[in-house]
């Protein structure tokens, strides 16, 4: 089996740019997530895996201060060749470049003299139509087989819960039509089936991977001051406005809260952060730094609620990063995350303000050698259950029962 991975992760080189030059969020938990899938399918598939890869960004030039990102030459990266595909980041031609750019590797590698008697399977990450379309249309004509992992739902990726517009429906119209053309699909969420009337044989649930690389390294002790931490977007939606609202409760002046990302709530949380001393808004950071800060803190919170359909059909993946910290975790119980996971962690009451309030402070109470058991717990949980080849497998494992059924 040789599988083509279409995939829009950065590589090492390409941080620094992308990060140079981007306005606003990062798509950094996409990219982890890309990298983790690699990895799994380089060990599980050494030397048979090339990614056809075009990173994530915004467009210029209200996003992205580039009109074209460059291009990398092929190499191997962790058993796996990858092969960096510059496009035109224009707004409003940007897809249609990176569909045609997607379009021309995949018909050069697919008819290569190496790939034409072998097995093949084009994997695409996300429900994004310029890697699916030419995915659907070019794997057909060289007998290749379709896999799309669909990390989010398109109705739900506004930022709007489901409230869209014309282009957004005219998108979420077409990747529900070619979702049921493709052979197998990677779901976040055994609700995702359903919504996307998809059969159970041809699917199955990778809610997400560990970075195994993380999760075995060291973590400081902690300070006498305790510290909660959030990393991510700030987005209304996910549940920073009742995080600040729970904190600015809780009277201890032992204890803060640090806040790093931004997104749509970036003045509120400054606003609280001038109000509060207690508060540090750090802005978005790097990702080695956002590590660094998981190890660092006494708790780290994920404050989503069940508020919104789009719950049902998410997983954070904040929760796994969390957990591979070592770090004892405080979230809510939510439709889209697996039971297993809160034996690991500590979970609100219900979705009150009150009783997000009321878990911090039975948190911050609770001896230091039962917060670092928990931790401790959570991280041997995700690093063996959630590794790399542990999840990919079950990719694999799709597709190759598949063919012993044939």
């Amino acid at each position: 089996m040789k599988i083509i991975f279409l995939s829009g992760f950065f590589m090492p080189e390409q941080r620094p740019y992308v990060e140079g030059n981007s306005f606003g969020v990062i798509q950094n938990a996409a990219d982890a997530l890309q990298l983790a899938y690699l990895k799994g399918l380089s060990s599980i598939l050494p030397n048979d895996v090339l990614a056809l890869n075009l990173p994530f960004v915004g467009s210029y030039p209200k996003r992205f201060r580039r009109v074209f990102f460059p291009g990398l030459s092929e190499r191997n990266f962790g058993g796996a060749r990858v092969l960096g595909v510059g496009f035109l980041n224009l707004s409003g031609v940007k897809l249609l470049w990176r569909a045609l750019a997607v379009s021309k590797n995949l018909i050069s590698a697919l008819g290569s003299l190496e790939w034409r008697n072998e097995k093949k399977v084009i994997l695409v990450y996300s429900a994004h139509l310029p890697f699916v379309i030419p995915a659907f249309l070019i794997g057909r004509l060289f007998a290749a087989k379709i896999c799309v992992i669909v990390p989010d739902l398109p109705e739900f990726m506004s930022g709007s819960g489901g409230k869209i517009s014309f282009f957004k429906r005219i998108d979420r119209a077409l990747f529900n039509f070619f979702i049921k053309k493709v052979e197998y699909s990677v779901l976040l969420t055994r609700h995702m089936m359903a919504r996307l009337g998809l059969e159970d044989g041809r699917s199955v649930v990778i809610e997400g991977i560990s970075n195994d690389s993380l999760g075995v390294q060291g973590y400081e002790e902690y300070g006498q001051t305790k510290s909660i931490l959030y990393t991510g977007t700030l987005d209304p939606r996910y549940g920073v406005l009742k995080l600040l609202d729970a904190f600015l409760a809780i009277e201890n002046p032992n204890v803060e809260l640090w806040i790093c990302g931004a997104g749509g709530a970036d003045r509120q949380v400054e606003n609280a952060a001038a109000r509060d001393g207690r508060i540090k808004f750090f802005g978005q950071i790097g990702r080695e730094d956002a590590v660094a800060m998981q190890r660092k803190a006494t708790f780290l919170i994920n404050p989503r609620s069940s508020e919104g359909e789009f719950t049902k059909y998410s997983f954070p993946s904040k929760v796994i990063e969390y957990f591979s910290s070592g770090r004892p975790v405080i979230m809510y119980r939510l439709d889209g995350i697996p039971s297993e996971y809160y034996s690991y962690c500590f979970s609100p009451a219900g979705f009150e303000v009150s009783d997000l309030s009321d878990c911090i402070e039975r948190c911050i109470s609770m001896p230091l050698k039962d917060l670092n058991e928990r931790g401790a717990l959570a991280r041997d949980f995700v690093l063996t259950k959630k590794n790399p080849a542990v999840q990919v497998g079950k990719l694999i494992n799709l597709i190759s029962k598949d063919d012993d059924d044939r």
